[in-house]
């Protein structure tokens, strides 16, 4: 990624930033808070960006309880402090400083710029989508340290997060954020963990039903060797009271990697991969005991109502929990498929099918669907016929998930492909299941990951810091076609 001037990259060069002239009195009735300047000064005060309501900078509560709404003095060390409300460019030095009407020279990726060349200026917290009717609302949970694993519902949004400041790498805790009311509350510290002097567990991969939330919990063992293993948790939590289940437990041996994930739940039935055993896929109904081992060698699963899904790379596997029989789609196929999503009558996936043989072998395709030739399939499971919904247009990265008429997933055909797969060009689209036609979610700048379709809505992430592990979510609706 060339950058001809370092004033366009605040966040770790993954998105293009504010080109704005030095402040002066004469700026701040007129230049609107910046998003950058605000949150880097909250950060600094053991805060986090609040808003800019009104054209000042507002901070919200940090790790250390302090006050909210506070106003920033946008400033830098060394410089002299100004209106909140002025838009400071926090990467030019005193020697780099401008004339308000000096030229910026920007390079901006993924062919973002605005129409006079330089970063297309975003509302911090309301942004227009990619294709008409698109309307995106930053969700103000307050902290973003490791919010990359979460779930939504109407109303309702349970996520992992970290309530430490970086660089600390601490225990992610898990939380609930009540969108109708802007209520957070911690529904599980693993406090019982650390009593049993476990150091820093990790929630992850929540999966939310109505009243109920399944994850998982990882730790790596206290014992010599015990770092290069990890040993892990499925845990039950049920919303409105609090009370918490560990269903299973996988403690590690040495060089033993135990995880626990992906989990998904259709309660009563909760389905989870764990790595023991060659990746074994499994099925528990939580109310009756009955348990399935459905597959192994395998990455992924999701559940809806009595029908799991998972993919062992060359097929993707329908399980029937009332039966206890599978189905193979899209089998005798050439490379690989993976990421399966259910939204009656469809499922959908990420296939490969069109790439060179070798791309299926990488972890990078695996995990990331990076350097990989992928497409988005489906299969209606009413009229059993296939249907490729997105071929042909880049990758189609990442996890695909679905509800309802939608299914979202992550883009690399606005210029991922042009700077080499360097982070920083992911969109999210979606497909409307019924008619097939394609509606662009995000067309910002940066790094947009991890969608989760719910309710005619996606929620998804921006990830606003690599290093210290940082992200903001996203709510935006999809209007129907």
């Amino acid at each position: 990624m060339r950058l001809a001037s370092r004033s366009v990259v605040l966040l770790l060069g993954f998105a293009c930033g504010s080109c704005s002239s030095p402040p002066s009195s004469s700026d701040a009735p007129d230049v609107s808070c910046t998003y950058n300047a605000c949150r880097t000064e909250c950060l600094a005060m053991g805060r986090e960006y609040g808003s800019c309501t009104g054209g000042t900078c507002h901070c919200a509560p940090g790790p250390d309880g302090g006050d909210a709404d506070a106003e920033a003095d946008v400033r830098r060390d060394g410089e002299e402090a100004h209106d909140a409300g002025d838009v400071i460019d926090l990467d030019r030095t005193d020697d780099e400083a401008a004339d308000a009407g000096d030229s910026v020279d920007t390079a901006c990726p993924c062919a973002m710029c605005g129409p006079d060349g330089g970063p297309l200026e975003l509302d911090p917290d309301h942004r227009e989508g990619g294709s008409p009717g698109v309307v995106c609302d930053r969700v103000p949970i307050w902290l973003n340290r490791g919010v990359d694993d979460y779930d939504v519902e109407p109303g309702v949004l349970v996520f992992t997060a970290m309530d430490t400041p970086p660089p600390r790498w601490e225990t992610r805790k898990l939380f609930i954020y009540r969108m109708d009311t802007g209520e957070r509350q911690l529904l599980d510290d693993l406090s019982d963990l650390a009593a049993e002097g476990i150091d820093r567990p990790q929630a992850r991969d929540p999966s939310l039903d109505s009243d109920w939330v399944a994850y998982a919990v990882w730790w790596t063992p206290d014992w010599p060797g015990g770092e290069d293993c990890v040993s892990s948790e499925l845990r039950l939590a049920r919303l409105s009271t609090g009370e918490i289940r560990v269903l299973k437990r996988y403690d590690s041996g040495p060089g033993v990697l135990n995880y626990v994930g992906p989990v998904a739940l259709d309660y009563p039935w909760v389905g989870w991969r764990e790595t023991e055993d060659d990746w074994v896929v499994h099925a528990l109904n939580v109310e009756t005991g009955q348990e399935y081992v459905v597959s192994d060698n395998t990455v992924d699963v999701t559940v809806e109502g009595t029908t799991l899904a998972t993919a062992d790379g060359d097929a993707i596997i329908l399980f029937d929990l009332a039966t206890g029989t599978s189905t193979r789609l899209a089998d005798d196929l050439p490379n690989d498929r993976w990421h399966p999503a259910l939204a009656w009558p469809w499922v959908v996936w990420v296939d490969q099918r069109a790439g060179l043989w070798w791309e299926s072998r990488l972890w990078s395709c695996i995990w990331i669907a990076s350097c990989c030739d992928n497409d988005i399939y489906g299969y209606n499971r009413v009229t059993g016929v296939e249907v490729p919904f997105v071929v042909g247009h880049g990758m189609q990265a990442g996890e695909v998930t679905a509800d309802g008429d939608w299914a979202a997933y992550q883009d690399d055909r606005d210029g991922f492909e042009e700077l080499c797969r360097e982070m920083g060009c992911t969109q999210i689209y979606a497909v409307h299941l019924p008619t097939g036609r394609e509606t662009r979610v995000t067309n910002w700048p940066g790094e947009y990951l991890e969608p989760v379709v719910y309710a005619g809505r996606v929620l998804l992430s921006q990830m606003t810091s690599y290093m210290d592990y940082q992200y903001d979510l996203w709510d935006c609706n999809l209007p129907e076609p």
